[in-house]
């Protein structure tokens, strides 16, 4: 590789010339002046040396003569390359004194190569003239150099004295423009990190003087836990400049955040002299963060408005220019299917013409309207929202474009629907409560009456012939009696709220239960008729809650039914739906049912009235006779059950309600077992019994029957009486049996109060009504023998040897 010999004092020119030479292909020797080039030459030879003229310790001229002169150097080629030196005169004395070729900045990179690689070819051809100082007489010479040296000089003078005054006056405009910048200006030594000068705007910024700033630690004025810091110095020692942002440090200690130029440069003393530049951005940094929180809090507004409000925003027209997400979700349709519509689209037939009238006549005379509104999706599904109409008002004339807020309130109104329903509900349950409780007093003074029938007509018939007529009227009367005790316990048994109980059952003594109860209850003139198979058809089901859906039905159908010749047919069959099947109805599962369906020959009704026979609140009768919740309620009976219910109704022919519930594995079921019949247990002596009723003639049914098996009998119909008794001769008695429901004193508390007299003294229970609570009551003083009035011709003799039995042992 060629090597160059350049000799220049300028760095900028040195650069220059390195970076054309390197990049084609030569290596490349500096020098800054001529005494400098002469002693690298000749440790390291070049092939072609390059000089300019002007250069302090030895001009080029000298560097020429003293080159051509020395026997090693001579034959090494030069050019000259100068801006000072321009004119002839100058080229020719540089040609005189031995350069090769002369070149006046500035020229093209190219053709300067050009001439570099012709001089150095023509070199090495031996055909650059032979030209070398002293073929012109030295005092010539001499003179015309010296001639050129004081030109050049008295030239350069002019130029010095013009960059003087150019550089003072720009000087001048630097210290203004700097000293009056709005960003605060430092100098510092970037090495031992000492302020060297600071403008106004510093000395306002960070809070302090010129004098406290200059010769200051400039580590000091910034956050030296800041890590960004340290990248930026870095970056600067790398590259001589850095940008970015630290925080800075005021006078008072208050941090504040900067952005910072740094450069470093080096004075003509090549003295390096870091120039900083700060800018104060705290007022961006609050306004940065205004912004982020505005924008934040704009995007929380739009994320709650989204999730709870429906916004939409409309021209003059009604057109929608604008939904929001919270819209577009709940109704269904996509944002660009509602914009350009007005909001026609999302009618429902909820509101009449006059509804939209009135709304639009009030917003477009700028007032506000409120209210509750019902609209249809996409799907057609109805959604209910508050609403709330904004006119935007112009000052020249009507609003020019309306802003709705709408909250879906679909759930709200959907929950006071079942609120009601819930209500009404429980106004029919308080009702049916109302009939349980006075179903269980009824119960009780009946089963007084139907104990003495039964009780009475039992010891009738032990006192006459069993095979006269008089044994067979009683025989009547007892059979009425155990009807008449059947019917009350039915009534009560379906009147006491019960939790369900799912148990599998026969359909058949539902269906017989139930009917007992309706024609206890119904008129005599309806013809009861039954058509069930004689095969236990078994369903899982809550029994109770069975003969509430057959009883409502039957309810139904005699307020339907003629006041003549009135039917209600009751029929029973298995059938078994496949999964296509057209007969099965609508969301029943495949599979084997028990079909029931109850038909009766009333009114009917039409096809509009069996469409909503099952809706809440949907009744047919009179204000003040019907709630309209029985159906809907034996459809949820029905569906919790896994079953369907269908009606099929003929004005004026009759209706006819198809039940279906799921049928359970008849093979499972077992006829229950006959009981055997208890033995009673004999008497030990005659067991003294202190009896307590407040009903005289069940006073006496009760004695009688007692004596008649052996037993001592003390009775009294005043619990007082009989505690006193008890007190005066507390050995002399083997049981108490009190009634439970007597004026004064309770069964409950006699007993309490007897034991407190004789812990030991066997107690029993009698009442017409025995309720789950007297139960609990019972076995919480430890009574164990609890009676129903109305079987104590069956079951007292029974019960009391017994307790005596197990009190003995």
């Amino acid at each position: 590789m060629k090597r160059v010999l350049v000799v220049d004092d300028n760095e900028a020119n040195l650069y220059l010339l390195r970076q054309v030479l390197q990049s084609n292909g030569y290596a490349v020797d500096e020098a800054r002046h001529g005494l400098e080039a002469l002693a690298h030459a000749q440790t390291s030879r070049p092939a072609l040396l390059i000089t300019d003229l002007l250069m302090p310790e030895m001009d080029g001229y000298t560097l020429l003569r003293q080159w051509k002169t020395d026997p090693a150097l001579k034959h090494i080629p030069s050019i000259v390359y100068t801006a000072t030196y321009t004119d002839s005169d100058d080229q020719r004395l540089a040609l005189q004194l031995g350069a090769d070729a002369f070149i006046v900045k500035p020229m093209e990179a190219d053709a300067f190569v050009a001439v570099v690689n012709q001089v150095i070819e023509k070199a090495k051809n031996g055909s650059l003239p032979a030209t070398a100082p002293g073929n012109e007489p030295l005092e010539e010479t001499q003179v015309a150099y010296n001639a050129t040296l004081v030109r050049k000089l008295e030239k350069r003078s002019l130029e010095m004295r013009t960059l003087t005054r150019n550089l003072h006056a720009s000087k001048a405009r630097f210290k203004a423009l700097a000293e009056n910048s709005m960003d605060m200006i430092l100098e510092a030594d970037p090495i031992l990190h000492r302020i060297l000068w600071v403008n106004r705007a510093a000395c306002e910024g960070f809070g302090l003087s010129l004098e406290a700033f200059v010769n200051a630690d400039s580590k000091r004025f910034y956050d030296q836990s800041d890590p960004r810091l340290a990248t930026l110095i870095a970056e600067r020692d790398a590259t001589g400049r850095t940008r970015g942002e630290v925080t800075a440090i005021r006078a008072n200690g208050a941090h504040f955040p900067v952005e910072i130029s740094s450069v470093v440069y080096s004075t003509p003393e090549h003295q390096q002299i870091a120039n900083i530049t700060l800018r104060d951005l705290s007022a961006q940094k609050q306004a940065q963060a205004t912004l982020l929180q505005s924008q934040a809090d704009a995007a929380t507004l739009q994320a709650a408005m989204d999730a709870h409000a429906l916004l939409s925003m409309t021209d003059a027209e009604g057109v929608i220019t604008y939904v929001n997400d919270g819209l577009c979700a709940t109704s269904g349709y996509r944002r660009d299917e509602l914009i350009g519509k007005t909001h026609l689209v999302l009618r429902s037939d909820q509101h009449d013409a006059t509804e939209y009238r009135a709304l639009w006549r009030t917003v477009q005379a700028g007032q506000m309207w409120k209210g509750e509104w019902c609209n249809r999706t996409r799907e057609g599904a109805l959604f209910w929202v508050e609403t709330t109409v904004v006119p935007f008002a112009t000052t020249q004339g009507p609003p020019d474009k309306y802003v709705t807020i709408q909250t879906d309130i679909t759930e709200r109104k959907l929950a006071e629907r079942q609120r009601g329903e819930l209500e009404a509900q429980l106004r029919e349950t308080q009702k049916l409560q109302a009939v349980g409780t006075l179903a269980s007093g009824i119960a009780h003074d009946f089963n007084n009456i139907v104990a003495a029938i039964l009780g009475f007509s039992t010891l009738m018939r032990e006192e006459i012939a069993p095979d006269g007529p008089a044994a067979e009227y009683l025989g009547q009367i007892q059979k009425a009696g155990r009807r008449a005790r059947e019917v009350v316990q039915r009534i009560v048994s379906f009147s006491r709220p019960q939790s369900t109980a799912l148990a599998d059952i026969a359909v058949q003594d539902a269906v017989h239960e139930t009917l007992a109860i309706a024609q206890a209850t119904l008129p005599t003139t309806i013809a009861f008729k039954t058509h069930l198979p004689n095969q236990p058809v078994l369903v899982r089901a809550d029994n109770t809650q069975l003969q509430q859906v057959l009883l409502n039905i039957y309810t139904n159908a005699w307020h339907a039914a003629p006041a003549k010749s009135a039917r209600i047919d009751t029929r029973l069959e298995i059938c078994n739906f496949a999964s296509t099947d057209t007969a099965k109805p609508p969301n029943l599962a495949p599979g084997p049912f028990a079909h029931l369906w109850i038909s009766d020959n009333g009114c009917g009704m039409s096809e509009a009235v069996r469409q909503r026979i099952f809706d809440p609140f949907f009744t047919t009768k009179p204000v003040g006779q019907g709630t309209g919740l029985g159906l809907s309620a034996v459809r949820s009976i029905v569906v919790a059950h896994h079953g369907a219910i269908t009606v099929e109704s003929q004005p004026d022919v009759g209706t006819t309600f198809h039940l279906y519930f799921p049928l359970v594995d008849q093979s499972d079921f077992h006829q229950p077992v006959a009981r055997k019949p208890e033995i009673t247990p004999p008497l030990t002596g005659s067991p003294h019994v202190l009896l307590v009723d407040d009903d005289s003639p069940i006073t006496l049914l009760l004695e009688a029957i007692l004596a008649r098996a052996g037993f001592r009998v003390t009775p009294f119909t005043d619990p007082a009486l009989a505690l006193a008794a008890l007190q005066k001769c507390p050995k002399d008695f083997d049981l108490l049996l009190t009634d439970f429901n007597m004026p004064g004193m309770s069964g409950l508390e006699l007993a309490r109060q007897v034991q407190s007299i004789r812990a030991d003294l066997p107690i029993a229970i009698v009442s017409g009504h025995i309720s789950s609570e007297l139960i609990q009551q019972a076995h919480t003083l430890r009574i164990e023998a609890l009676l129903h009035k109305e079987r104590v011709s069956e079951d007292l003799v029974l019960r009391l040897s017994q307790l005596l039995q197990t009190s003995e042992t």
